[in-house]
């Protein structure tokens, strides 16, 4: 991990982050198992922050909301899939989540109407970290969601967005008088 640290800075600069807001526990792992624990306390911990930064990236991708309105349900991506569910203690239930957010995880209920993600937790993990299959995915989804969910503050702040985006499947034109012919 030296090696790593001194060949690299940002790496560094990230070790020292970690240590500085988990002294206690980095001091903990380092005394009871030397450089070995105290690199796989790192490791773990730039697993969990990735594993988060993943997770909220799919729950919210491509949403759009006029900031003066509130949080609905429809402004996430959910999915009733059974092993995520479990294996997620229920954060599977986002959009319920969303609509109530005071609610213990325990008590959360799918809300079959809410925008579905391609699969469930894990599979959508997985395909969130190949942008090009993610955005394949990803892209009808949206539309969907620009037809069936959004309101008309939201479809042209997702128009926008899409417009801003660079994805080439997202450069829908407004009306088909505006398509270029090939």
């Amino acid at each position: 991990m030296r090696e790593a640290a001194a060949a690299n800075p940002k790496f560094a600069e990230l070790v020292r982050q970690l240590t500085e807001r988990f002294p206690d526990i980095g001091a903990l792992a380092g005394a009871l198992g030397g450089w070995t624990a105290a690199s796989f306390f790192v490791l773990c911990a730039l697993w969990g922050k990735a594993l988060l930064e993943i997770v909220n990236y799919m729950e919210h991708y491509g949403m759009v909301r006029n900031p003066a309105t509130p949080v609905q349900p429809r402004h996430s991506w959910n999915t009733n899939r059974r092993l995520s569910s479990w294996s997620m203690f229920n954060l599977t239930r986002h959009s319920h989540h969303h609509a109530q957010g005071e609610v213990p995880y325990q008590d959360l209920k799918p809300f079959p109407d809410a925008p579905m993600m391609v699969g469930g937790y894990l599979t959508t993990i997985v395909i969130a970290m190949v942008p090009p299959l993610w955005h394949r995915l990803m892209t009808p989804k949206l539309m969907q969601w620009d037809r069936e969910h959004a309101s008309d503050d939201e479809r042209a702040l997702a128009a926008e967005a899409n417009a801003r985006s660079g994805i080439a499947w997202l450069q829908v034109p407004a009306s088909p008088s505006d398509r270029v012919a090939d």
